[in-house]
């Protein structure tokens, strides 16, 4: 019995679900046969008062089916561009460019309009509105600069707001006016103008705008009387802000060198000129962005420090200088000797400079040398380089026949230029490992100065690098050998800026060394 009860209990319900044709899954009624209507309209019937910017909708007795109330169900006479959208039970048509003045116009609902159930308006529905005449004058609405303002900067300009769309060919010369005069140029869009003065206004004056009646709408209705305000201009005090962007301050410069400013101003800046060495450089002005000037620094003396400074002027004649930037042209200098006359080719100068690549040394003794690699006539320049800072992780003494201090430093790795051979060595932490050799070296006989260059990447690309150097020179019949420090005591920093572009370079840098060539060397070369 429970059994045929369950059975009964499932025929029941699927019944149910039969006889209940979805519960709701298709919307038509098929019941429903009344169509709809249309029970109100925006524009009213017989309207004649409708702006140009009205939309038209239709309200209709019931939900419509949205597919029927598309472009083409609701038209007008003349015809209009717009576009067409709808609710459950409204359509609404929006004119493109709106509706033109005192226009009768007819508005048809089409048969297409259909309600979910699928019944179609009965007949079309048509009714007619007209849009007014429009006779009322343009306005202006806002002015810049305002009227009595009596803080207006010399280079302003003058615009003009509409209450509405304008007769552009009114907007001219012809119907505006200023006094003192002042020559210029109109800009204009559908309901503003703006005259651009030709050059900037004189100061502390009242100046008087005057539009005339000339000026329509689209309509051609005239300003209702000549519109006139005034206003004063003071003078601008207000300085640039100038900034050197490069070079950087303490780089090291090749010859021909780009200084670039940025500069702003309350106002407009008219040109930057540019100074070294606190003189004004010829013909630098540049009144354009980004502000740059290419200063040829060949001639100069190697190793120099120059200032580079640049001055930026605004419309009105104020001006402000850029913080003074030092620069270094071709080398920085990092060690100063004196003279030893006991010392033979002792040490005088040791300058570097860094690249993205290499840290690159040139050095300069008091005295110079014969055939660069002979122990008698020669050179035998050891560099000391400490990349950790740390006295603890390098060589401190020389390993020579009397072992010196190596400054205050422990010494990562060292180079040797001259008669002893031309390698590098890294320290491993209890001796010299294997000769490599440096980067790229120029040396000559017969001159007093080379310079040599190693892979930054093979110093583990340190951020700075102490330095201390000796020349060594062997007392030929003692069997000792004499050294010369530079620096005497301590140690030297050089700083891994990586500022020096040998790309930029377009003229040889190295004139006191030109017999030299430019190579790799390997150790002992």
């Amino acid at each position: 019995m429970k059994i045929a009860f369950r059975s009964i209990s499932i025929l029941m319900l699927t019944a149910s679900i039969i006889g209940c044709g979805g519960c709701g899954s298709n919307p038509v009624d098929p019941e429903d046969t009344t169509r709809p209507t249309v029970v109100s309209t925006t524009p009213t019937d017989s309207d004649t008062t409708v702006a140009m910017s009205s939309e038209i909708s239709v309200t209709f007795s019931e939900r419509m089916d949205p597919g029927s109330l598309v472009e083409g169900v609701l038209l007008l006479e003349p015809s209009v561009a717009g576009s067409t959208s709808a609710t459950a039970t409204t359509v609404t048509f929006t004119p493109t460019d709106g509706l033109d003045t005192n226009v009768t116009y007819t508005a048809t609902v089409a048969t297409s309009a259909q309600d979910t159930a699928g019944n179609n308006l009965a007949t079309p529905y048509v009714w007619q509105f007209r849009t007014y005449l429009d006779t009322l004058p343009p306005t202006i609405i806002e002015t810049t600069p305002t009227d009595s303002n009596t803080s207006v900067g010399v280079n302003t300009n003058i615009t003009v707001v509409f209450s509405e769309t304008m007769d552009r060919s009114t907007l001219s010369l012809s119907s505006f006016q200023i006094s003192p005069s002042v020559s210029g140029v109109i800009n204009s869009t559908d309901t503003s103008m703006t005259f651009d003065p030709d050059n900037p206004l004189d100061t502390l004056e009242w100046y008087t705008v005057t539009l005339a009646t000339s000026i329509t709408d689209t309509i051609g209705n005239h300003l209702a009387e000549t519109f006139v305000w005034d206003f004063y201009t003071y003078p601008d005090t207000t300085s640039p802000v100038a900034t050197i962007q490069t070079p950087l301050d303490g780089s090291v410069i090749n010859n021909l060198t780009a200084i670039q400013v940025g500069a702003t101003d309350n106002d407009q800046i008219a040109y930057v000129e540019f100074y070294v060495d606190d003189n004004l450089i010829p013909d630098s002005e540049d009144s354009t962005t980004p502000y740059e000037y290419v200063w040829d620094a060949s001639g100069q003396e190697i190793g120099s420090e120059h200032t580079i400074l640049a001055v930026a002027y605004d419309l009105t004649g104020n001006s402000a200088s850029t913080d003074t930037v030092t620069v270094h042209y071709l080398w920085r200098l990092a060690i100063t000797d004196g003279n030893e006359p006991m010392m033979p080719r002792n040490l005088s100068r040791v300058w570097y400079r860094t690249t993205n690549q290499q840290i690159q040394f040139r050095v300069e003794t008091h005295n110079g040398w014969g055939v660069y690699n002979d122990s008698a006539t020669g050179i035998n320049v050891v560099f000391f380089l400490d990349t950790d800072q740390n006295q603890n992780t390098g060589d401190t003494e020389t390993d020579s026949l009397s072992p010196k201090p190596i400054g205050d430093i422990g010494a990562d790795y060292q180079m040797v230029i001259g008669f002893f051979g031309l390698y590098f060595q890294p320290w491993t932490g209890t001796g010299w490992g294997a000769f490599e050799g440096v980067e790229d070296l120029v040396m000559a006989d017969s001159t007093n100065v080379f310079e040599v260059a190693l892979s930054l990447a093979r110093l583990n690309d340190p951020e700075k690098i102490d330095l201390v150097l000796a020349n060594v020179h062997i007392n030929i019949g003692f069997g000792s050998y004499s050294w010369d420090w530079a620096p005497d005591s301590g140690h030297a920093t050089a700083v891994v800026d990586r500022s020096f572009s040998p790309l930029s370079a377009t003229r040889n840098t190295r004139p006191d060394i030109a017999a030299a060539s430019i190579r790799r060397v390997g150790p002992f070369d």
